[in-house]
């Protein structure tokens, strides 16, 4: 499957994400991933304060996302920097019906607010996706699809 049902991502992609917050100084506790089947790959995750330049002094981490045919694995972190993740939420794009995963409606991108309170915002879209939520840990992490 080289692209998936979300027109520009490519299937064997992985996203990783935060929640939204008031500024990026807002630590997040909490890693989301949303992952589209398709080849395998892998990506470098690179995280660091985000505020500082401690990562010139060695204060980050790198882990490697692989997204094979039938697992998804997250290497153990390399470096000084300690998350503050608590969790992890993978959204699986175009998969199967996966064990144990809710699925849910999903859209990106949520209508704005109009200023005319009588008419509703446009619909934007939405796709069918199944959801996970993982306690994070420092050591490896590993799903079998």
């Amino acid at each position: 499957m080289p692209n998936s049902p979300v027109a520009g991502i490519k299937g064997g992609s992985a996203l990783p994400m935060k929640r939204a917050g008031f500024n990026t100084k807002q630590n997040a506790d909490e890693l989301i991933l949303h992952v589209y089947n398709g080849s395998p790959s892998t990506f470098d995750l690179y995280e660091d304060d985000g505020e500082t330049f401690d990562y010139q002094k060695g204060k980050s981490s790198r882990r490697t996302l692989a997204l094979d045919r039938d697992r998804l694995t997250l290497t153990k972190s390399e470096g000084d920097y300690t998350s503050n993740w608590k969790t992890i939420v993978v959204y699986f794009h175009g998969f199967a019906k996966l064990r144990d995963a809710k699925a849910i409606d999903f859209s990106y991108f949520t209508p704005i607010e109009k200023y005319d309170p009588i008419n509703d915002p446009e619909w934007i879209g939405s796709e069918s996706v199944q959801v996970m939520t993982f306690p994070f840990t420092v050591d490896s992490f590993e799903f079998r699809f």
